[in-house]
């Protein structure tokens, strides 16, 4: 049953993480390849990885992958100080970094990642 539930949150890791790596290089592309004023310098893009995109495609066999501890760890931490970035803008009453309705996402991608890290990483 716990092999099932453990198959089950990687799957909606996998969607979950594609969709935020599809986002990521759509907005990269956005920033680089086109004039949007709205896009340039986006500080999104610090919690929209891209890089999770073909993380989708390279979880397939866990046991073949050291990398993915260093990647998930750096992910945590990338998204977690962006956040914190946001967070001290808006108490300083300057204009903030990151929009109010991405921080339900920021947490939520802190919360999968920490769970993706359990799942994958043996004790």
């Amino acid at each position: 049953m716990a092999k099932q539930k453990s198959q089950k949150s990687l799957v909606f890791d996998k969607f979950l993480f594609g969709f935020i790596g599809l986002a990521g290089w759509l907005l990269l592309l956005l920033w680089i390849g086109t004039d949007h004023g709205v896009t340039a310098w986006n500080p999104d893009l610090l919690w929209i990885l891209p890089a999770h995109l073909p993380l989708v495609f390279l979880l397939k066999n866990k046991a073949q992958q050291p990398w993915i501890k260093h990647y998930l760890n750096a992910s945590l931490l990338l998204i977690l100080a962006s956040f914190l970035i946001g967070c001290a803008t808006l108490y300083f009453q300057k204009p903030y970094i990151i929009g109010l309705q991405a921080w339900w996402l920021m947490l939520g991608m802190i919360m999968r990642l920490n769970r993706l890290k359990t799942l994958l990483i043996p004790k």
